[in-house]
């Protein structure tokens, strides 16, 4: 199963959006998946290697880091 770990920086307004959306696509494509949500600390979140709120990680990996084939 998946496991996908969304963390926000205090005041990021994705998480007002974010949990709905993603919800909605895993729904969509019948994927199952442990979710979990996080507000941390910019400085906590840095420590960690977070660069960004918001940031998601799929099974540990950054999902900002990974280039999709096809794309330039």
């Amino acid at each position: 199963m998946l496991l996908i770990e969304c963390f926000y920086y205090p005041g990021c307004e994705a998480l007002n959006v974010l949990p709905d959306r993603l919800a909605s696509a895993l729904a969509a494509e019948a994927i199952q998946a442990e979710v979990q949500h996080h507000i941390i600390a910019v400085q906590g979140g840095l420590k960690r290697g977070i660069k960004g709120s918001p940031t998601i990680l799929i099974n540990g990996v950054d999902i900002a880091e990974v280039q999709a084939e096809g794309l330039t």
